[in-house]
């Protein structure tokens, strides 16, 4: 995500004050915020490993086998992550 991204995001679940700070009227905003960043992260890192899989195809068996298997703990992971 870029900067950008977060920013635009933020823009769903908080207000600006005067002073061009991030104001969450309670801590479910926040949270749904945070909840939200984590989400598209997570997406676009399974988008990036799902991309990956298999592109190691054309080379030695082995060398791709473990490449794949690499990239499922990747993915085992980055799915365990705790949701908010």
């Amino acid at each position: 995500m870029t900067d950008k991204d977060i920013f635009d995001m933020a823009d769903s679940y908080a207000d600006w004050d005067d002073f061009g700070r991030w104001m969450f009227s309670d801590s479910d905003n926040l949270l749904n915020f945070v909840a939200a960043i984590q989400e598209a992260e997570r997406e676009a890192i399974l988008e990036a490993v799902e991309e990956l899989t298999g592109m190691e195809a054309d080379r030695h068996k082995m060398f791709s086998e473990g490449y794949d298997h690499a990239l499922y703990h990747i993915r085992q992971v980055v799915e365990g992550r705790s949701k908010i």
